[in-house]
This record gives C-alpha cells, sequence and structure tokens, in this order.
C-alpha cells in the first residue's frame, strides 16, 4: 500500500510532504511522487529489469536523501526509472534496496521538469515505530 503525498508551495524549487507507512511505501510514495512531476503524462511501460543499490548511512534521514540522490542520478543520467521497491534491507552502516525499473530513452520526450538536488532547506524527517513524514526540496 502507497502512502500519501502532496506538493509544497515553493516559489523556484519543488517540495514534497509524504507520509508513509514502513521505509518501502516511503521510497514508492517518492518514486510516485517524482513521476508525477517530471512527466508530461506518466508512461506505460511492461519491460521491467531488477537490480539492487546500496546506500551509505545508518539513520533513516540520511538514507532518505541517498535514495532521492540516486533516484535523480538513475533518471538524468543513466536513463533508468525505478518503478517498484522490491525490498528494503537496513544493514548496519549501510541499506540495499532492491527494485525494478525501466529505459527511460523511449521516454524522454515525455520528461518536463529536470530535478537537480535535494537541499537541507526545508528537510523535515520525522520518524516514528514504522510510520514516517517527511518534507523535502528539490533544486530545479
Amino acid at each position: 500500500m502507497m502512502g500519501e503525498w502532496y506538493r509544497l508551495s515553493h516559489t523556484s524549487d519543488i517540495g514534497f510532504h509524504i507520509e508513509a507507512n514502513g521505509m518501502s511505501d516511503l521510497f514508492e510514495t517518492l518514486l510516485e511522487a517524482i513521476k508525477d512531476t517530471i512527466f508530461e503524462k506518466v508512461p506505460f511501460c511492461e519491460n521491467f529489469k531488477r537490480t539492487k543499490i546500496l546506500l551509505k548511512g545508518s539513520k533513516s534521514e540520511e538514507i532518505f536523501l541517498d535514495f532521492l540522490r540516486e533516484v535523480i542520478f538513475l533518471i538524468y543520467f543513466k536513463k533508468e526509472m525505478p518503478h517498484k521497491i522490491l525490498a528494503v534491507d537496513k544493514l548496519s552502516e549501510k541499506t540495499k534496496i532492491a527494485y525494478t525499473y525501466y529505459n527511460l530513452e523511449p521516454f524522454s520526450d515525455l520528461i518536463i521538469t529536470e530535478l537537480k538536488s535535494p537541499t537541507y532547506h526545508g528537510y523535515q524527517f520525522y520518524e516514528t515505530k514504522n510510520f514516517y513524514k517527511v518534507d523535502v526540496v528539490i533544486d530545479v
């Protein structure tokens, strides 16, 4: 089950408010917010590949920002759109995320917004038990 998100009002950048139950749900909701923001029309794709990434950091708020940076890198430099989070394994100093993705090359003309990087301005991360509430701003 995916969490909820909405756009935060911001003068020149893009902000998201996200609420989710569980780290996987948090990441899936972030992906949904990104897709709805960067695409004129979210592409339909059935040809998914699987992969994993390893993120440094032991705190959830660090892991979230690292994941967001990685997603931006994947979209704009590797032309891969993460689609579905399969697993999030928090280890002592690293976090392994398994996910599916699709090739963005056939859909590059649908991208209308370029995200650059998350900022610490306005960044708020709230975690209790298995519930997350995040406000994040991304440079455009």
